[in-house]
């Protein structure tokens, strides 16, 4: 199964952590963006998915993640990703 999490980092405009969070769970091998019949989606701003992972497994990931990094979850949701969904295409996140 795949999973797909989505989340929010408690903001802090002195030291905002929602790259150093989304960049952290990359490193375990989640993804903003996934391809569809030769079409990249990209997901929302602090939504991720990876492929052969449980929503547990996921939100885990997410806590550890947060902790290394100082940051507060305020809200979290992980499912499934099924494979009746719809979609906007959107664009390539800017560097």
């Amino acid at each position: 199964m795949d999973a797909i999490i989505t989340y929010d980092v408690e903001y802090n405009p002195l030291n905002p952590k929602n790259d150093e969070v989304k960049n952290g769970m990359k490193t375990l091998g989640y993804d903003d963006h996934f391809v569809y019949q030769d079409t990249v989606y990209y997901l929302p701003n602090t939504t991720l998915w990876k492929p052969d992972t449980e929503p547990l497994k996921a939100q885990n990931d997410l806590f550890d993640v947060a902790k290394k990094c100082y940051a507060k979850i305020e809200r979290m949701f992980a499912n499934e990703l099924s494979s009746n969904w719809e979609a906007v295409v959107g664009k390539p996140y800017e560097k």
